[in-house]
């Protein structure tokens, strides 16, 4: 982090998705809540701690640059429902594809406030590539900014089967198309798509 500086961080992460077309922005303030978006692991799962503050400026910049992309979109607060979420109800919080990574990259979140501000965005609901790419398009104005934008996520997320998460244990067809997916992604976006909907 020394080495970049960034002024702020927008993050995605494939834990929420936004249930129509409006992408959604946090405001959160300061001493963002966390939401334990799982369920049926021990207690101290649920007493992870990160600390971290928003930015309603960093918010306003990320919904300019959405609309300006002639995206739907509008900023959520601590004292409103996320949207769908999967397993859990409505509820306001940067999820555990945010927190529980930056726990391990940026430790210093862990006893205090994290000294950058954090923003999460949620992905396009209907998972379709385009409108994603086009997202993540959007947002990208903000590197020249001093912005550090982030995803994260697996290819394979799949309860039934543990083994399926570790490439070595994982199934030859789970191999496969792990394989096809890190040869899309290092396409272009327009051939990624092509070659995206050809698997």
């Amino acid at each position: 982090m020394e080495k970049y500086r960034p002024k702020g961080i927008v993050v995605f992460s494939a834990h929420w998705e936004s249930p129509s077309k409006e992408i959604k922005v946090t405001d959160y303030g300061d001493d963002q809540p966390l939401l334990y978006d799982y369920y049926g692991f021990p207690p101290e799962f649920y007493k992870a701690r990160w600390h971290s503050n928003g930015s309603s400026e960093l918010t306003q910049r990320v919904l300019a640059c959405l609309k300006e992309a002639g995206m739907e979109a509008s900023r959520t607060t601590r004292d409103e429902p996320r949207g769908r979420d999967g397993l859990v109800g409505p509820a306001p919080g940067l999820d555990h594809g945010v927190f529980i990574p930056f726990m391990l990259m940026f430790p210093e979140g862990n006893e205090k406030a994290f000294p950058i501000p954090v923003v999460q965005v949620s992905m396009d609901g209907s998972l379709d590539p385009e409108r994603n790419i086009q997202l993540g398009q959007a947002v990208a104005a903000l590197r020249r900014q001093g912005i550090l934008i982030l995803s994260g996520g697996v290819t394979i997320h799949t309860f039934e089967d543990f083994h399926e998460w570790q490439f070595e244990s994982s199934s030859e067809a789970v191999k496969q198309f792990e394989r096809e997916i890190i040869n899309a992604s290092l396409k272009e976006p327009v051939s990624f798509i092509s070659y995206f909907r050809s698997l």
